[in-house]
């Protein structure tokens, strides 16, 4: 059964993708509109920077609409692409700050984040994996336990030794023994 958050993570992914597809509008205003200032962080800029950052937004748009889809279909790898293009995307919603949509960029950008990795939700993803990626996971982290306990053993086997000689060297020399008569 799908999670309520992961339903609602759905529906902020796809908010954030019409945020994204009113940035690429903003974006192209900016730079077909003869009167607006081509201004960015107090420097002149050419048209070519808003019609990149138009052309990504609009990129951004179409993945996040298909991210949108897995996500509603319990796909591990929407749930990982999510969390990687919201970092991203927090990112460029710094350039949107220009032209008003940045802030609740970042708002639904951080809102999803969230949600997405909730215990719920990312238990939902990994049940949805293939069996032989599964494997691989316990596989994977059976071997990084191993490491971990070896690396633990060996460090205290280092600290037993180190506390050992700082023992030795704190001790007080022996007195002289007293002399023969």
């Amino acid at each position: 059964k799908r999670p309520g958050t992961v339903v609602v993570v759905a529906i902020l992914v796809f908010i954030v993708g019409l945020l994204n597809l009113a940035a690429a509008v903003g974006a192209l205003y900016l730079a077909i509109e003869p009167g607006e200032s081509q201004v960015l962080l107090g420097a002149s800029t050419s048209d070519w920077v808003w019609y990149l950052n138009s052309a990504l937004s609009f990129l951004l748009f179409l993945i996040y609409i298909w991210l949108g889809m897995g996500q509603l279909k319990g796909s591990a790898q929407a749930w990982t692409i999510v969390n990687l293009l919201m970092i991203i995307n927090i990112f460029f919603a710094f350039f949107q700050l220009f032209y008003g949509t940045g802030f609740v960029t970042i708002f639904f950008c951080l809102l999803v984040l969230i949600l997405n990795n909730a215990r719920g939700a990312k238990a939902y993803f990994m049940s949805n994996l293939p069996p032989e990626i599964k494997a691989q996971i316990m596989a994977a982290q059976e071997q990084a336990a191993a490491a971990n306990a070896a690396a633990a053993a060996v460090a205290a086997q280092q600290a037993a030794a180190a506390n050992q000689a700082a023992t030795q060297q704190a001790a007080p020399p022996a007195p002289p023994a007293p002399p023969a008569s």
